[in-house]
C-alpha cells in the first residue's frame, strides 16, 4: 500500500451514471483506486474507458455475488456462516471474475474486495486466499480489510460493528498470518441517509484513518429517477458532488 490514505470508488460496472462518475473523477486525477464489478453487462465497455486511467489510479476487483445472481446478501451470508456454499463454486467464480478483468485491463487486479463486503465471509475468504495464492505467488496485489485495525475502534458505529464482526477482524488476522498486502485502517462507512452532511463525515473518516489506510466512496451521476436495486443512488450523487467539488487533491497526503 502507498504511505498515504487510499480514496476507493467502489461499484464501478453496476451502472451508466455510476461508471462516468467514477470516470469523470478519475480523469480529474480526484481518486487513487477504483474497484470494479466484471460480471455485469456494462463492464466491458466501462472497463476499456477506465483502462485509459490505470497509470494514475488502481484498479481492482470488486467481488460480485449477490447483484444479478437472484441471491441476496442475507442470503449469501446465512450460507456461508453455516458453511453450506459450495467451495469449488466460490474458486471457480473468482477466478472467472478475475479473469473477466483481465481479459479488459489487460493484467490482473491491484487489489480484491468485495461487493457488500462479501470476500471477508467464512468459506468465501477461504477460497478467495487460496486463488490468491495462485494468481499472485508473488504477493503482487492487495486485500481490503473491512475493519479498523483495533478492535474497539470498530464499535465507533454498529454498522461498522457489524462489518468488523462478520470477517473484517478474521480476515486482518489471516492477512497478517501470510503477509499478503491490506489496508492498514478502513472508513467511509455510515448510514447513507441522503440528508447527511457528507462533508462533515468525510472529515471524520479522514481523522480516523492512518497512512496506508483506506476511505471507500460510492460516487456516481444523479439519477433521473429512483433505482429499485440501488438502495444508495441519492448518496452517491452526493458523494459525487463533494469528491468533485469541495474535496482538497492534497487533503489525503
Amino acid at each position: 500500500m502507498p504511505p498515504k490514505i487510499t480514496l476507493c470508488a467502489d461499484d464501478f460496472g453496476l451502472s451508466a451514471s455510476i461508471n462516468q462518475g467514477i470516470l469523470n473523477l478519475a480523469a480529474e486525477g480526484r481518486l487513487d483506486a477504483v474497484s470494479c464489478m466484471t460480471t455485469l453487462p456494462l463492464w466491458p465497455e466501462a472497463g476499456r474507458k477506465l483502462k485509459a486511467y490505470r497509470h494514475q489510479v488502481q484498479c481492482g476487483l470488486h467481488l460480485n455475488l449477490t447483484e444479478t445472481t437472484g441471491v441476496n446478501l442475507k442470503t449469501i451470508m446465512h450460507r456461508a456462516f453455516l458453511r453450506q456454499l459450495d467451495q469449488a463454486t466460490l474458486v471457480l467464480e473468482i477466478k472467472r471474475q478475475i479473469d473477466a478483468f483481465k481479459r479488459v485491463m489487460g493484467s490482473r487486479p491491484d487489489f480484491i474486495d468485495g461487493h457488500e463486503h462479501v470476500h471477508q465471509f467464512p468459506q468465501v475468504r477461504e477460497a478467495l486466499l487460496q486463488v490468491y495464492s495462485e494468481y499472485y505467488p508473488q504477493k503482487t496485489a492487495w486485500i481490503r480489510v473491512s475493519a479498523q485495525p483495533h478492535w474497539w475502534q470498530n464499535f465507533r458505529s454498529f454498522k461498522g460493528l457489524v462489518i468488523a464482526l462478520s470477517g473484517g477482524i478474521k480476515l486482518r488476522h489471516l492477512l497478517q498470518k501470510q503477509a499478503i498486502p491490506h489496508n492498514t485502517s478502513f472508513s467511509g462507512i455510515y448510514d447513507f441517509d441522503p440528508n447527511c452532511n457528507y462533508a462533515q463525515l468525510f472529515e471524520g473518516f479522514l481523522q480516523e484513518s492512518k497512512a496506508g489506510g483506506l476511505i471507500m466512496c460510492h460516487p456516481g451521476l444523479p439519477e433521473e429517477q429512483a433505482i429499485a436495486k440501488d438502495a444508495l443512488y441519492k448518496t452517491r450523487a452526493l458523494e459525487y458532488d463533494f469528491i468533485k467539488n469541495t474535496l482538497n487533491k492534497n487533503a489525503k497526503a
